[in-house]
């Protein structure tokens, strides 16, 4: 994978890119000592219809030919267009051959989409699943190239996400530009940006109405994987009340301290009451500072380095605070959405209180 640490710019051209995705293959094979790698071209098929690689090899003795499809972007719109291209050139072709398509990073959907198809892919990542007669080769590593790892965060960044909080709170809705526009309080140009992310990412529809949410699940769990939990002050304190009356001071707690300052449930907690899945020994709590006072009284909490079973973040971010919900009456939490992306970076356990949450809550 000699082509890896250069190749990883997003910035590629399509030849550049063609020329790469071919070294990779071309590596990729090699390490297979049931294969023979006899002829590997650019473009080899010079008469309709045309894919961008074409490779001739010998499989255990047996003739087969490689026809990789190659974009220059490895999310699902591009990748199914791919996909149906090199589908089409081996039906037309009619020799036996093996169906790939590359990019310079496959997302996870894209991936999913190719094994739907039957359709092997590579990418420059290191990513690579093949398989046909006599092969089979499925690689996968977790570590993202940082210019990857910029372009699935970016739909995310925090003016992005004003977007798609929109979206995701008017479902069935077509957006007109500028109406979104004035509703995320952001400028045209980055709805513009959000706009095309989500079409290229296939979770979003745009026609002469506007901008539809399509998938929503597909555009929650693509945030969960690029969500990074909130910066800022983390106390921790411990409590001797439980259950029921921790249940009652919470809410009392809350209620007192909304005057001074905004606090909530937030994470496991917040989800016990959207939707109740893994109760777990720890209440976490977010916090503006001069709510502190009276959540300190009302919990009756005392600071503790271990041994703590109570969690205030108060969070470098106030924008946090800006969508907090109601549940039930005088209970205030995070919303659904914020809830979800917590959940999903708190290990499997929370991972698995996001999926049941998904599931369960309807209104984001």
């Amino acid at each position: 994978m000699g082509y890896f640490s250069v190749m990883m710019k997003l910035e590629l051209s399509v030849k550049e890119t063609e020329r790469a995705l071919a070294r990779e293959l071309r590596d990729v094979l090699a390490v297979v000592p049931t294969v023979e790698l006899r002829s590997l071209d650019i473009e080899g098929l010079g008469d309709a219809p045309r894919v961008d690689i074409i490779a001739d090899v010998s499989i255990a003795s047996r003739a087969f030919t490689i026809l990789m499809e190659v974009k220059s972007s490895g999310q699902p719109r591009a990748i199914r267009s791919a996909v149906e291209q090199a589908l089409h050139a081996a039906e037309t072709i009619g020799v036996k051959s093996i169906v790939l398509v590359g990019a310079p990073y496959m997302a996870d959907a894209a991936r999913r989409l190719c094994d739907e198809a039957g359709v092997g892919w590579l990418d420059l990542a290191g990513n690579v699943r093949i398989v046909g007669p006599g092969l089979y080769i499925d690689r996968q590593t977790a570590e993202k190239p940082k210019s990857v790892a910029r372009e699935l965060k970016s739909p995310f960044a925090p003016k992005s996400a004003r977007v798609l909080r929109c979206l995701l709170e008017t479902p069935g809705r077509a957006w007109k530009v500028t109406d979104l526009a004035d509703a995320a309080k952001v400028s045209l140009g980055q709805v513009s940006n959000v706009r095309r992310a989500l079409i290229e990412r296939e979770w979003a529809t745009a026609d002469s109405e506007g901008l539809q949410l399509t998938d929503r699940e597909g555009l929650l769990r693509g945030w969960r994987e690029s969500y990074e939990p909130p910066v800022g002050e983390r106390r921790r304190y411990y409590t001797t009340l439980h259950g029921q009356r921790l249940e009652v001071a919470l809410r009392d707690a809350l209620r007192e301290a909304q005057p001074t300052g905004r606090a909530a449930a937030m994470s496991f907690t917040a989800a016990d009451w959207w939707a109740p899945y893994a109760r777990v020994p720890m209440t976490y709590l977010i916090a503006e500072p001069d709510a502190l006072p009276a959540l300190v009284e009302g919990l009756q909490l005392k600071p503790v380095e271990s041994g703590a079973n109570v969690e205030i973040l108060i969070p470098d971010d106030a924008d946090l605070f800006d969508d907090l919900r109601q549940p039930a009456p005088g209970l205030w939490t995070t919303s659904p959405l914020q809830t979800f992306l917590d959940l999903g970076a708190g290990g499997e356990r929370g991972q698995e209180a996001a999926d049941h949450l998904l599931a369960s809550v309807s209104q984001w």
